[in-house]
C-alpha cells in the first residue's frame, strides 16, 4: 500500500439554507464568479464546524455523534441582511441574530469535544455568515467585489431546521447527511 495514501477526506457542518434563499445564494454565487472569477466550490451555507479531515470509512461516526446532537437541539430562525467582508478577505451575507447560531456552534463543539474528538480549527472568536464564494480571487477583484456590495441591499429569513453532514469530492462539496432538529 502507498504511504502517502489516505482515505482521510474533509468534512463541514453546516446550516445549508433551503429553498427560496438557497437559490437567492447560489444566484448571488454566479453573479461573483462571472463578474469576479470567484469560482468557490463551497454550498451555500454557515458553517458551524469549518472542514476537518477524518476517515471516510468511518464517516457513520460521524453520523451517529451528529444524530445524538441534534436530540438535544432546536431550530432557529436565522435573518439575513446585508453584506460584509472579514480579515480572511472574504464577501458574505451578514447574519442579523447571530447568538442562537453561535451558542448552537459551542454547544457542537463541546459535544465532539467529549465524544469523538474531532481535530477541527478552533478559532478564537467564531463569526457565523453565509458564505457565498467571493474569497479565492485577486485583492484587486475582491476590492471591486465589495465596493460593489458594501452598499446592497440583501434581505432573506429561514428557519435553520437541518444541520448538513459536507463532504468535500473531487467535484465540489456535497451534502452527505442531514439531521433535522428536534
Amino acid at each position: 500500500m502507498n504511504e502517502y495514501y489516505s482515505n482521510n477526506v474533509k468534512y463541514a457542518i453546516a446550516f445549508v439554507p433551503e429553498d427560496p434563499v438557497y437559490s437567492k445564494v447560489t444566484q448571488l454565487k454566479e453573479y461573483v464568479r462571472s463578474n469576479y472569477k470567484c469560482n468557490s466550490l463551497s454550498l451555500p451555507q454557515i458553517t458551524l464546524i469549518k472542514p476537518f479531515d477524518w476517515e471516510e470509512n468511518k464517516e457513520y461516526i460521524l453520523v451517529d455523534s451528529i444524530k445524538k446532537f441534534v436530540s438535544t437541539q432546536f431550530p432557529v430562525d436565522i435573518d439575513l441582511t446585508g453584506f460584509g467582508i472579514n480579515k480572511d478577505e472574504e464577501v458574505f451575507i451578514k447574519i442579523e441574530n447571530e447568538d442562537p447560531i453561535k451558542k448552537m456552534q459551542w454547544s457542537l463543539k463541546n459535544h465532539f469535544d467529549t465524544s469523538i474528538k474531532v481535530e477541527y480549527s478552533d478559532a478564537d472568536n467564531y463569526n457565523p455568515y453565509v458564505c457565498f464564494g467571493c474569497s479565492n480571487t485577486s485583492k484587486v477583484a475582491l476590492k471591486k467585489a465589495w465596493e460593489e456590495f458594501r452598499n446592497k441591499y440583501f434581505e432573506a429569513s429561514f428557519i435553520g431546521s437541518k444541520i448538513s453532514l459536507i463532504k468535500t469530492t473531487l467535484s465540489g462539496n456535497e451534502i452527505a447527511a442531514q439531521f433535522e432538529l428536534e
